[in-house]
């Protein structure tokens, strides 16, 4: 990871998520992007007052970006840049365009209605960038932990299993963090006995581990997977989360063809719902 981008709306929830940008720049030893979105009011912009109006405030926001908490990343390389657009799919063209290597951003979910929906821009994000994204549901206060000290990685022992895989090894030896590896998988309805069921719930087991092991063969990885069986397979990775006390889970986005994006039900609910930050690939 050479190059961060961290969007900045100088919001409370933006500020607190500056320990944690500055500890992965300063762990990659990677060049800071900070990016900020001057989105323009729909007027037509070619009445001159109207367009000098725009001037200005786009200036005053670059004042604001040019004086965002200098203090808080010294001696790191940072650009400060300001786009017009809309914020979703600036974002997710500059990075693309910039050769951006991870985003870094807060859900801004910080009541109890973060568990039903992801700010609209994280989400615009999420399903268009190729990029991976760093999130945190929790961004009212501070992380208590910046730089991770324990990583959780579920996978789902599908066609992008090895790229989370390898996501989720080079992150955690690079902050010197133990890394845990699960596969969460809906537990079989006992009110409704089945053989079956049983079967098929057995072969699933059976293909996911043969898939797991052919690929940690290849990553020097334990031939061990940790499988969970709960109700739903985001109650299975949060519940592995607070038994392992993560504060990093990597999971991996996916693909929807089609308007749908990149973001898949359960990577959203995971991003959404968990307790601690979420590397999405």
């Amino acid at each position: 990871m050479r190059h961060i981008l961290f969007p900045v709306d100088f919001s409370a929830p933006c500020e607190n998520l500056v320990p944690a940008v500055v500890a992965w720049a300063q762990r990659y030893e990677a060049d800071l992007t900070l990016l900020h979105v001057h989105e323009l009011p729909v007027v037509a912009i070619e009445q001159p007052n109207v367009a000098a109006e725009l001037e200005f405030l786009r200036e005053a926001a670059q004042q604001r970006l040019d004086a965002f908490l200098p203090a808080a990343f010294g001696g790191l390389p940072v650009r400060r840049v300001q786009v017009d657009g809309r914020a979703g799919s600036a974002i997710v063209e500059y990075a693309a365009a910039n050769g951006m290597d991870l985003i870094m951003m807060p859900t801004h979910g910080y009541t109890r209605f973060r568990q039903m929906l992801l700010g609209s821009v994280v989400a615009s994000v999420l399903h268009d960038s190729e990029v991976p994204v760093w999130t945190s549901a929790h961004a009212d206060t501070a992380l208590a932990a910046p730089a991770p000290k324990h990583v959780l990685c579920a996978i789902d022992c599908g066609p992008q299993t090895r790229h989370v895989l390898e996501a989720a090894v080079a992150v955690a030896k690079r902050f010197g963090a133990p890394l845990r590896i699960v596969y969460s998988h809906p537990a079989l309805d006992t009110r409704f006995p089945s053989a079956t069921a049983e079967r098929a719930h057995r072969l699933v087991h059976e293909e996911a581990l043969a898939a797991y092991q052919a690929v940690a063969a290849e990553l020097d990885l334990p031939e061990y997977l940790e499988v969970l069986e709960e109700p739903t397979l985001v109650a299975g990775v949060l519940g592995a989360i607070a038994t392992h006390q993560a504060d990093l889970l990597v999971i991996g986005r996916g693909r929807i063809q089609g308007v749908m994006g990149r973001l898949r039900t359960n990577a959203h609910d995971l991003i959404r719902m968990s307790p601690c930050p979420v590397l999405s690939v």
